[in-house]
């Protein structure tokens, strides 16, 4: 009930926000409008950036609730709940009610996996499908039957669909690392892998995995194989293949903000857990914890070292992070010991401040929303200082609680709020008279600049994408005629002046012009 509140709400209030976000939407809703779901399209080009898996997902979803940015964004906010759902229940066997509660409520209230959740991207499915795998190998690891065996494969098999080999990378990174740090001779080395059944991982991957990726492979000719495996996978990872290249520090601050509160506490939690302890290390809550920590630290280093880096590959080590915290949270519980989480208490009080003077202007163009999101600042402001009291207090339990009801507050509001606002002050208008363009019978659209995969979503129709003259005389040459285009108004008089074409302004909102390109000119 809790991660629908935090992820159905305002779904698709807003339009598409983003590159990512408008991929996925537009590529499944073009495959509909073909009837082909086999081969993803995007702008009515071939597109091959990604497996199949998400979009059947989102043409599942437009087929039942009709094509709009809620019915897109739907499948990533369904894994996003089952995820909470399943962090909770595949660690339930490993530790306490609270500890596991607890692990499930961080992750449900941390920003980056919030924002994602919000968007249609293949990144909550594949978070979903990892948490089902890891923590399923984990439990056959130790103990557990056939049936988290085959969950597992199957699971793995699902998240290769959604997104290619990352998945099987970051469970290698955290199952291989898991049982290297658990062994402590070769023997033990091989038992435990061989609990995992290569063989049958090897069958159950095949069967899930080959039959889509084969038969796309001879529909393409080929060139679905090249451009994903040698371009988008093995490309990006060494650096032959630039896109998103960044330093190897990038994540640091997407790990400290996007994962906030719950990252700070990775500065005290190997103390706290007192991992090398005899008496504690061959629990199942210090293997599990072991587990978590090799998952997230492999992972990090894995994604640091690569060459392509985005804030959303970060997901996948959400889990980890939240078990570590979740612990962490139950044993200061536990323990009765304030004085670990009095340090927090200056960090939300800046962060208290800051809402309060800041928030409630951002959305102030926004009627309907204003007084939630004021309403619930204010809460969080009286939630961070309820904290602190009962920290004084000694109430260590209540003040756990408060602090988790906070950021679910936050996480739940804000988040949607900042992505209407961030819609309605970017992108809104272009879509607007997008659609007022597509209405005019037998036109071709063009729009200045490039990757505004959104374009077409909106036009329903292709939408070419220029930035040069010579761009803008291939549209015109190519396409028949009326000829329309949406041009930014900082490039406007480039557009008319420069490129050495009549136009006629049709209609103006916000930022953005349509224009349409004059016959007489075309003639000419």
């Amino acid at each position: 009930m809790l991660s629908s509140l935090m992820f159905l709400p305002f779904l698709g209030a807003s339009g598409i926000v983003n590159s990512s976000d408008g991929y996925y939407t537009e590529a499944a809703r073009e495959m509909l409008e073909r009837n082909d779901f086999l081969t993803p399209y995007l702008n009515y080009e071939p597109f091959y950036d990604k497996p199949i898996l998400a979009y059947w997902l989102i043409i599942l979803s437009y087929k039942i609730f009709g094509v709009s940015t809620f019915a897109a964004r739907l499948p990533s906010a369904l894994c996003a709940i089952f995820s909470v759902g399943l962090l909770y229940v595949l660690t339930r066997p490993l530790l306490n009610f609270r500890a596991s509660l607890y692990s499930a409520l961080s992750l449900l209230t941390m920003p980056l996996f919030v924002v994602t959740g919000h968007l249609a991207l293949t990144d909550a499915p594949l978070m979903l499908f990892t948490i089902v795998g890891v923590l399923s190998l984990f439990s056959v690891e130790n103990g557990g039957g056939s049936f988290y065996l085959f969950g597992a494969y199957v699971a793995l098999g699902l998240a290769f669909l959604c997104k290619g080999p990352i998945s099987l990378v970051v469970c290698t990174i955290a199952i291989g690392g898991y049982i290297i740090l658990v062994s402590d001779r070769p023997s033990r080395f091989l038992e435990l892998f061989k609990r995992l059944k290569p063989l049958l991982a090897f069958s159950i991957l095949v069967i899930v995995v080959l039959p889509w990726f084969a038969i796309e492979h001879v529909v393409t000719h080929g060139d679905f194989t090249r451009s994903f495996f040698i371009e988008q996978n093995f490309g990006r990872a060494t650096g032959t293949f630039a896109s998103h290249r960044y330093s190897w520090w990038f994540y640091i601050p997407f790990i400290a903000g996007g994962f906030f509160p719950w990252s700070t506490l990775l500065l005290q939690s190997p103390l706290l857990l007192r991992l090398k302890k005899k008496h504690f290390s061959d629990t199942l809550r210090a293997r599990l914890l072991k587990l978590a920590l090799v998952w997230l630290l492999g992972t990090m280093a894995f994604l640091s070292v690569a060459a392509s880096k985005l804030p959303t590959y970060l997901l996948p080590t959400a889990p980890a992070l939240a078990i570590i915290a979740g612990c962490y949270l139950d044993k200061i519980v536990r323990l009765n010991k304030r004085s670990i989480l009095l340090w927090t208490v200056p960090t939300f009080g800046i962060g208290a401040i800051v809402s309060i003077l800041v928030v409630p202007q951002l959305v102030r163009e926004s009627l309907a929303l204003k007084p939630l999101v004021i309403a619930s600042v204010l809460m969080l402001s009286v939630g961070i200082v309820f904290y602190s009291v009962m920290l004084f207090k000694s109430k260590i339990r209540f003040a756990v609680g408060i602090l988790l009801a906070s950021c679910f507050l936050a996480c739940s509001v804000l988040v949607p709020a900042g992505t209407m606002i961030v819609y309605r002050r970017n992108l809104a208008s272009q879509h607007k008279l997008l659609i007022q363009a597509s209405s005019v019978p037998n036109a071709s659209l063009a729009i200045y600049g490039t990757s505004r995969p959104g374009s077409a979503f909106y036009a329903g129709q292709r939408v070419f994408e220029v930035e040069t003259e010579k761009d803008f005389s291939n549209f015109l040459a190519d396409t028949k005629s009326p000829h329309l285009i949406v041009v930014p108004s900082k490039n406007l008089e480039r557009v008319r002046d420069e490129w050495s074409h009549n136009t006629t302004q049709i209609n103006h909102k916000g930022d953005w012009y349509l224009l349409r390109v004059s016959e007489e000119n075309l003639s000419l």
